[in-house]
């Protein structure tokens, strides 16, 4: 689809005028309704709108991502704008504006990112390819690589089929724990309570809450609950609607 333009200051979070500005210029047939909506201020419409094209049978879509994360900041719900702010992220890593856009609505929520961004960002890129692509560059650069240190025999060829090797054998490696060690999915907190958690220091414990908003791992899950890791290494129950699953 024509994506709606939204390359504002990500300020749009927060002023109504450079909200609007987001979505000046042509219209384009698959978001004209959500743009109209928007336009004419009802947001939880149009960030419905948004949220079915973001979700639809083409494939998810990052600018509809974007546009249903501004109507749900508008219609007064920063929780969900993080939600998918964060899936905007996870289709496009490197998309400064969106990252710019996240970092605003964590303020305003008095939350941070759970891991560090360029970490965060790098694990989004590795998601991305798939199982068998992570076999075939392995195969590839295993196979390339030794073939190379033994029948070269110039020195500089045998220092660049050894990096070829060994970036065949991470590729290995990382095939190996995506196939059977896969990473934690990410999660946002959507309840507008939070969840509440139990925190030890030493032997005493306290109760404290994940604030609504913030990012967590999804450990386990089983039926309509879930067991999440925020930061700090606090755990907590969850309902399968408090969460919003970045994939």
């Amino acid at each position: 689809m024509t994506p709606p333009r939204r390359r504002a200051p990500c300020a749009a979070f927060v002023v109504v005028a450079a909200a609007a500005a987001v979505f000046a210029g042509g219209q384009a047939a698959p978001d004209a309704e959500a743009r109209r909506l928007f336009d004419e201020g009802r947001f939880a419409e149009a960030g419905a709108a948004y949220a079915a094209l973001a979700d639809g049978p083409g494939g998810r879509d990052v600018d509809a991502e974007y546009g249903a994360a501004l109507c749900a900041a508008r219609a007064g719900r920063p929780a969900e704008a993080a939600w998918r702010l964060r899936r905007a992220l996870r289709l496009a890593p490197g998309d400064a504006e969106a990252r710019a856009a996240l970092s605003e609505v964590e303020e305003r929520l008095g939350v941070g990112a759970a891991s560090p961004e360029p970490a965060a960002a790098l694990e989004d890129v590795l998601a991305r390819v798939s199982f068998g692509d992570w076999m075939l560059a392995a195969a590839l650069g295993q196979t390339l690589g030794f073939a190379g240190l033994f029948f070269a025999r110039r020195r500089g060829v045998r220092r660049v089929a050894l990096v070829v090797a060994a970036l065949g054998g991470l590729a290995a490696v990382r095939t190996v724990q995506a196939r059977f060690f896969p990473l934690a999915p990410r999660a946002t907190v959507l309840a507008d309570d939070g969840l509440p958690v139990v925190a030890r220091a030493g032997d005493e414990a306290r109760r404290e809450r994940v604030a609504a908003g913030e990012e967590v791992r999804v450990l386990t899950r089983r039926g309509d609950g879930a067991l999440v890791a925020a930061r700090g290494g606090r755990l907590a129950v969850a309902s399968a609607a408090a969460l919003g699953l970045h994939d």
